[in-house]
């Protein structure tokens, strides 16, 4: 039950639950892609024009939301000054690691699986790799959700708990810790039965993308730049750049909002409430 203090080591334990995932991810994929039963690999794009649009700005969307981890970099960066050099120096780390942990499962997993790949790679390799691999994947993924849960609920969970905890007893008073441990518990399980229930991962994490993480971590920071340097030249290169982002992904944003939202029309069709394996 951490507090924003202590995030910093459950950003490590996540760091390393991701890279081994990624290992795993790109592991299993070469050992897929060499399989004598590996599948075809079909590179070329199918659909009419306007799924594909469709799809291009659902990837987008999934792509930023995935990138998206630095805003918690941010955030705690700007707890104890000096903040931009914490910023900075963070995000350079934070941006280089999810590029080496993301792309390399991305790539691999494209030239394993070609244009049959699925939102969460390990559906296509499973009966493709070893089983301890598998097994040991998903423990890696499921830890890794535990901990990025703890993480990105932290606002709410502080919001929660400044309402109900009492401030003249310890944070584990056992008074305290059950009302804390009471209201995550719930909380949680609520979202994992909703989860269990519509599980349409990557159309979802193309719903936040769009929705979320595109405004929160690219139109609005340019909204601010402007706000703040309005009486800087606008003639510069600068000042240009900040005006063209917001206009051009806010249609980014209306777009992949109307594309999420088509695919989960598109797989409620083949929906099953907690369907079996």
């Amino acid at each position: 039950m951490p507090s924003f203090h202590s995030l910093r080591f459950f950003n490590l334990l996540s760091m390393l639950l991701c890279l081994g995932f990624s290992i795993c991810a790109v592991a299993g994929s070469v050992i897929s892609g060499l399989a004598a039963g590996a599948p075809p690999k079909d590179y070329s794009i199918h659909g009419r024009p306007v799924h594909v649009m469709f799809n291009i700005f659902n990837a987008i969307s999934i792509m930023v939301t995935a990138f998206a981890n630095p805003i918690i970099v941010e955030i705690q960066a700007t707890i104890v000054p000096p903040a931009t050099k914490k910023v900075v120096k963070g995000l350079v780390f934070c941006y280089t690691l999810s590029l080496v942990a993301f792309l390399s499962v991305s790539i691999a997993g494209y030239w394993a699986f070609g244009n049959a790949v699925k939102g969460i790679v390990f559906d296509n390799m499973r009966p493709l790799v070893p089983t301890w691999l598998y097994i040991l994947s998903n423990a890696l993924a499921c830890l890794q959700l535990i901990v990025i849960t703890v993480v990105y609920l932290q606002p709410l969970f502080a919001k929660y708990e400044g309402l109900v905890i009492d401030a003249k007893k310890g944070q584990f008073s056992p008074r305290n810790a059950f009302v804390r441990i009471l209201g995550r518990s719930l909380f949680v399980s609520v979202a994992i039965l909703i989860a269990a229930m519509v599980p349409f991962f990557s159309d979802f994490s193309a719903l936040m993308g769009a929705f979320a993480f595109i405004p929160l971590c690219i139109v609005l920071p340019s909204i601010f730049y402007l706000s703040v340097f309005r009486k800087a030249s606008r003639l510069s290169w600068t000042y240009i750049v900040n005006i063209v982002i917001p206009v051009v992904f806010s249609i980014a944003i209306i777009i992949g909002i109307i594309a999420a939202l088509h695919q989960i029309a598109l797989d409620i069709h083949t929906y099953r409430i907690f369907p079996s394996s």
